[in-house]
């Protein structure tokens, strides 16, 4: 792990200020923005800005971010330079990991523990990652039934119980599977334009959000498998690929939308709310968005291949 000396804190505070100051010239950025509380499509506002610089170098083609919610430290999965990167609680930059077992990072979660399960698509697995030690190894799952034998992890989330959530593009399903390895249960459809899950969430209240990009569809399961709500999206605001998901803590339905650009709100129930954002390269737009997550204060990430801007 590398990590930054007092020198180079004092630099990137720094930076982040005239960065917040003058937001054009930053190359890569987290960004925090306030969204206006009414309207249809909502704009977003740029309030706080952090830049990359050459010390951290240029994120490249981020594919997942988690938070831990206790430390409020950021982690994100930077798949182009196949490297784990930690952020602290203002966004500095702590450290990152790169190790010859890690090739192409593109999801992760932690446990209470600190433990790391990190889906590597170059390896088409998962693999526990002691930071620590920086040991990696392969995750050994027991108990699969005989027709998942093949699996490719697409997506990983984890639940409230610390059970870990797998989007499996092979088998179209998401397996469920406890922290030590061992196979629960599954969830998929029967709808015959389903095309299998490219992302998956779990609430504080067990059920499960999950996506059919190519289906261009959302999917809520309850805990046990069994289909509460399915959504299509709106007339006026339609899905046309959506790649993320994710729900505050009001219940609402968060969907990452990376071909238009912008993210869809839906009720708990599935009615369309509003729409976030928009394309465009302007801090506040989205150009190529991969991924969605929401904190506890339901501030908004999103990774949009070299940067990750965060909504409010």
């Amino acid at each position: 792990m590398r990590t930054m000396s007092p020198t180079r804190l004092v630099q990137s505070i720094l930076r982040n200020i005239l960065s917040a100051i003058k937001p054009a010239v930053v190359v890569m950025v987290f960004v925090v923005l306030t969204i206006p509380a009414s309207a249809e499509n909502k704009s977003a506002n740029v309030d706080f800005v952090i830049a990359g610089d050459d010390y951290v170098g240029r994120l490249r083609d981020i594919k997942a971010i988690f938070l831990d919610e206790n430390k409020k430290w950021l982690y994100a999965a930077d798949a182009g330079n196949r490297r784990l990167v930690s952020f602290g609680q203002e966004l500095l930059y702590l450290s990152e990991l790169s190790h010859k077992d890690l090739s192409i990072p593109t999801g992760l979660v932690k446990t209470s523990e600190g433990v790391f399960y990190v889906l590597d698509a170059g390896n088409a697995d998962i693999r526990i990652v002691n930071v620590k030690d920086k040991i990696i190894t392969p995750w050994v799952i027991t108990g699969m039934p005989s027709k998942y034998k093949r699996t490719f992890p697409k997506a990983i989330a984890i639940g409230p119980d610390e059970n870990i959530f797998i989007a499996d593009s092979i088998n179209k399903c998401i397996l469920v599977i406890s922290k030590d390895g061992k196979y629960k249960r599954s969830y998929t459809s029967n709808d015959t334009d389903f095309m299998g899950f490219s992302d998956v969430r779990v609430g504080s209240d067990g059920k499960v959000y999950s996506v059919d990009s190519l289906g261009k569809t959302i999917y809520v399961f309850k805990d046990n498998g069994k289909l509460l709500l399915k959504i299509k999206g709106h007339k006026d605001s339609p899905l046309i690929m959506p790649v993320s998901i994710d729900i505050d803590s009001d219940g609402k339905i968060h969907v990452l939308d990376r071909v238009a650009a912008d993210i869809k709100v839906f009720s708990p129930k599935g009615a369309y709310l509003y729409t976030i954002g928009d394309k465009g390269y302007n801090l506040g737009q989205f150009v190529h968005p991969t991924y969605l997550l929401i904190d506890s204060t339901n501030r908004i990430y999103v990774s949009d291949s070299e940067r990750v801007q965060v909504v409010k």
